[in-house]
């Protein structure tokens, strides 16, 4: 079973200017919803999505009352444009955890947490324990991890609930701030984000919620960043603070006409601040991680219903 959705995405004004997945991935989380509905008396449901013309795949949770509770992978392999007219197709991939794809998926969500987990675990990381990045030998501006943060706070209205009287997952992710932080730190406007990684909401976001969301550059490449970013929730009234989820993205550095520019600065590394240390370590081995992951979430391009 499967739905379709086509739509004109962006802000007009902008016509031709590379956008970032959060709109994007409002509508996935919409469509996604639409057809986890049709199964809701299973416990979660597995569904994949293609964009026509702009080939984007991802994979997703939805569990109870068609709520999404988590993005495995969403990944652009060509650029999506202010005004574009597009059509997104969602699918089943499967019911329940008991097909073999979710067994993958599971075992490999494991040993990505152990990865992790190790490296939390480590007492003392030295620089030597971080690859070599040859790109370092051409830049000359090098600038800690701490100096990358950026921290917003933010209260969603009514009109972001789904049925459950909670926030919508994809309104969530495009109120990210990954992409503000890239800026920041390249100092260039002209940057999106292609990739987004690992996203499992762990606690439910309402209207009484204050979300606090902080953001940090933990890998820069040749072309892109990945940027890590927390979610934490503050009831109105109450001082507890809970992290909600953690996400990664990939964000890539454009130029004035959109093609790929090399990132000039790099990332300090100073082993007095074992938090930061931390945070590389663990981006590397995310990086040396992402192939396997990436044979897992692959699937076959969906059929489209009709052609643009």
């Amino acid at each position: 079973a499967g739905l379709s959705l086509t739509t004109l995405q962006g802000d007009e004004s902008l016509r031709g200017r590379w956008m970032s997945q959060g709109p994007i991935l409002e509508r996935m989380d919409m469509l996604g919803a639409a057809i986890a509905c049709k199964y809701d008396n299973v416990p979660s449901v597995l569904c994949v999505f293609a964009l026509l013309i702009h080939s984007m795949r991802a994979s997703r949770a939805t569990q109870g009352g068609c709520a999404t509770v988590s993005f495995d992978q969403v990944e652009s392999h060509v650029p999506v444009y202010h005004g574009d007219l597009f059509q997104l197709e969602g699918q089943i991939l499967n019911i329940n955890n008991t097909a073999n794809k979710a067994a993958q998926r599971k075992e490999l969500g494991a040993r990505w947490r152990k990865i992790q987990e190790e490296v939390d675990a480590m007492e003392y990381i030295r620089k030597d324990m971080l690859d070599v990045n040859p790109l370092n030998a051409s830049r000359t501006t090098f600038v800690p991890v701490k100096a990358t943060l950026v921290q917003v706070q933010n209260l969603f209205l009514p009109k972001h609930l789904n049925m459950n009287n909670t926030i919508f997952g994809g309104e969530i992710l495009q109120w990210m701030v990954a992409v503000f932080c890239a800026r920041k730190f390249t100092k260039n406007v002209h940057m999106a984000t292609i990739t987004m990684n690992r996203i499992v909401f762990q606690l439910p976001i309402t209207t009484n919620d204050v979300v606090s969301m902080k953001a940090r550059v933990v890998m820069a490449r040749r072309h892109t960043l990945e940027v890590e970013v927390e979610v934490f929730i503050e009831r109105l009234g109450l001082a507890e603070k809970r992290k909600s989820h953690t996400a990664y993205f990939t964000v890539i550095n454009l130029n004035v006409k959109q093609l790929k520019d090399p990132i000039k600065t790099g990332l300090y590394v100073d082993e007095g601040d074992q938090e930061s240390m931390r945070l590389l370590v663990k981006a590397q081995k995310r990086w040396a991680f992402q192939a396997e992951q990436n044979s897992v979430h692959d699937v076959p391009p969906l059929p489209m219903t009709s052609n643009l």
